[in-house]
């Protein structure tokens, strides 16, 4: 169904996947923003983990949403970090 690309020119991926994927026309795709660890109402946990559960409650949400399920997923990578200290304000 997918046709992959892991050219020549390219290092080889470091695990399973590929560089690039065709998807065939007429394809279903969902296209996800990249999520954050809000509850549904706007409020942030102040725990880390829990952010990060609501992480998964709101991608599972979009694509129960879209008429999909986890089953849908490719992989997902969750990256933690401290936004301002990656990038602090200009002054």
């Amino acid at each position: 169904m997918f046709t992959t690309h892991n050219p020549d020119a390219v290092a080889g991926p470091h695990g399973e996947y590929s560089h690039g994927v065709d998807v065939p026309a007429g394809a279903g795709w969902l296209s996800l923003a990249g999520q954050v660890g809000t509850r549904a109402d706007g409020s942030v946990p102040e725990d880390v983990g829990e952010q990060c559960e609501w992480v998964y409650r709101n991608i599972f949400a979009i694509l129960e949403a879209a008429g999909m399920g986890p089953e849908n997923l490719v992989p997902t990578f969750i990256i933690p970090c401290a936004i301002r200290s990656l990038f602090p304000s200009p002054r």
